[in-house]
């Protein structure tokens, strides 16, 4: 099992992170890898649209288009969730 480098774009102008970005995912799905996009939550359609456009493919269907959320519960249902419920923020700052 080969194992992609991890690419993470910090801190570009306006304007300039998309093309690094798509340039980036090109290179990534040319040599074979997966691809997953951590995004905010009320980004997550628009980045789809916009790898869509941007690299001119008919579906993602080799890329996930992820928020913080949904990683965190893709990582509880792959790695087994507790028999407890999760506390609340209450019982955190009780905590």
């Amino acid at each position: 099992m080969t194992v992609q480098p991890i690419v993470r774009i910090y801190g570009a102008r306006a304007g300039q992170i998309l093309p690094r970005m798509l340039e980036q995912i090109r290179k990534c799905r040319e040599s074979g890898g997966k691809i997953m996009l951590l995004v905010p939550e009320q980004y997550t359609l628009q980045a789809e649209r916009e790898l869509l456009r941007g690299l001119n493919l008919p579906g993602l269907m080799d890329m996930d288009v992820i928020s913080p959320r949904k990683l965190t519960q893709l990582v509880q249902e792959k790695g087994g969730r507790s028999a407890l419920p999760p506390l609340s923020d209450q019982g955190r700052r009780m905590a």
